[in-house]
């Protein structure tokens, strides 16, 4: 027994070397907890992947989250979360992928009522399947004819983005001979391996040079990453179905630094980070760092505006993907919020929202903007990378944080 709870174990720490996007609540909020433990299926495939996190709400209240790890009876991909509670709880489910950043914009499975008896076990775990709005999707970019060229090969490949293989249908690979593309297809499940394959039929010549583009349907737009080495066209093809091509994709990171004066500084992070990366990279200088509800740990949040407090003036950089844009819920009263954005950008360009009179943008050094009749007023004129602002707002609306992805 002792030999099968250590193998256990073992086999369920691949998913718990990210840490959680979610921070549920305290242990003791509410008197009773239980297990819920599923596999996660999208538009009804099952997904084999330790990047997935399965939130588990009450409303808006995380009451606990996990991410999916290899099972090693079934290695099916399962969610084990711990969930607090009272019975009679309505809970729902949202999902977020590591391996984008981003939560997920599908329809989630039905909700369920909290009961101490939970739901699923390791060998009959629950299914989750979220959906996409439609499971029918069509491809991006549209080859062009057969017969332009007297030739045509097969191209079939998996797909890896940071040497981490995708087992998604939502991506579609893009194969380009300079902007003309000569064929794409969206990846699908290999009923063999179960990998997915994208089978990519591809018009040309032989030597013509040959690239690769990616696009991603679940965020309906192509993916600015750097592409695998390009390859020539021959009528033998590349890659089979038991022993396909891999085309990895590379994310290309950029640089944040940030100016801090001694005292409390308005920051916002621009690229994707932790607290304590930040804590680190300020080194000596560092007192603490504040959101809005107060001490912060974890990963900074886009859109998100931070208070640091140091002993000195200091100068630290982080590096990291660039955070794309993002909504932020504005409410009455006072609000947080921090621009992401490449570049100083006049505030009717930075932001979209339906501002009313009297709406008002606070900076820390630079005066404020208040909203007119003729736009945005005042000594604010635009939002800077990496700079706190405070939003004055006497009703609920929502923020967009534009920075041109």
């Amino acid at each position: 027994m002792k030999r099968i709870i250590i193998l256990l174990v073992a086999c369920l720490t691949s998913g718990m070397l990210l840490a959680n996007h979610w921070t549920p609540i305290p242990e003791g909020w509410y008197s009773q907890s239980t297990t819920i433990r599923g596999v996660v299926l999208i538009n009804g495939i099952e997904q084999y992947s330790d990047q997935l996190e399965l939130g588990i709400f009450c409303g808006d209240e995380c009451r606990g989250s996990a991410i999916a790890a290899e099972f090693f009876i079934t290695h099916r991909f399962i969610a084990d979360v711990n969930v607090y509670g009272e019975n009679g709880h309505q809970l729902s489910f949202r999902l977020y992928d590591h391996s984008q950043e981003k939560e997920l914009q599908l329809t989630p499975p039905e909700g369920v009522v909290f009961t101490e008896d939970g739901y699923g076990q390791w060998l009959d775990p629950c299914v989750f399947n979220f959906t996409s709005s439609s499971a029918e999707i069509t491809n991006h970019w549209t080859p062009i004819p057969e017969g332009w060229y007297s030739q045509s090969t097969t191209i079939r490949g998996v797909i890896l983005i940071d040497d981490v293989e995708q087992y998604s249908d939502q991506l579609e690979l893009g194969i380009f001979c300079g902007d003309e593309c000569r064929g794409s297809a969206i990846a699908a499940d290999f009923f063999i391996t179960h990998r997915y394959i994208a089978d990519v039929n591809v018009y040309g010549e032989n030597g013509h040079q040959l690239s690769f583009r990616l696009y991603d349907h679940s965020q309906g737009k192509e993916l600015e990453l750097t592409p695998p080495e390009s390859v020539v066209f021959t009528e033998d093809g590349y890659g089979e179905w038991l022993e396909p091509c891999e085309f990895n994709f590379v994310s290309v990171a950029t640089t944040q630094t940030s100016l801090l004066a001694q005292g409390w500084n308005w920051w916002a992070p621009t690229v994707s980070t932790s607290i304590e990366a930040v804590e680190d990279a300020i080194g000596n200088a560092f007192v603490s760092i504040q959101s809005k509800q107060g001490p912060v740990s974890g990963e900074a949040t886009a859109g998100a505006m931070y208070r640091i407090l140091t002993n000195a003036a200091c100068t630290f950089s982080l590096s990291g993907m660039p955070m794309s844009s993002v909504t932020v819920d504005i409410e009455p009263g006072v609000n947080w919020f921090g621009f992401m954005g490449a570049q100083p950008t006049v505030i009717s360009d930075a932001i979209s929202i339906t501002a009313s009179v009297g709406d008002k943008i606070i900076s820390q050094n630079e005066g404020f903007a208040i909203f007119t009749s003729d736009g945005w007023q005042g000594t604010l004129s635009q939002l800077k990378p990496g700079y706190g602002y405070l939003y004055t707002s006497s009703e609920n609306k929502t923020l967009i944080i534009e920075t041109g992805d």
